[in-house]
């Protein structure tokens, strides 16, 4: 007899994961709406993180939980910053990242 796949052997999409959380706000520019969402915090003496996911349709209202799968997308950045001790500028290379929603 097949016993059932347990969660944890589950394999998610390549660049995917998933995300749970209150809604704390929503903004819709153009055709996409950004939802932010305070994920619950890893244990009692840590605080929540809060992330941004870009989605086409609405996701929920504001205090509503989610639970959304989310594609990791990003784009490189590089800016110029002074060192504060020295006044040497260096180039520093960095990513925005992007979590869009798999609907």
């Amino acid at each position: 007899m097949n016993a059932p796949a347990s969660l944890a052997a589950v394999k998610p999409a390549n660049m995917t994961f998933h995300a749970v959380g209150r809604i704390e706000h929503v903004a819709k520019f153009q055709d996409s709406i950004t939802t932010l969402i305070k994920t619950p915090a890893p244990d009692v003496y840590s605080h929540p993180s809060t992330i941004s996911v870009r989605s086409k349709s609405r996701l929920g209202m504001v205090g509503d939980e989610v639970s959304v799968t989310c594609r990791v997308g990003g784009v490189p950045r590089t800016f110029k910053r002074t060192d504060k001790d020295t006044g040497e500028i260096t180039m520093a290379r960095t990513a925005d990242h992007y979590f869009n929603v798999v609907e």
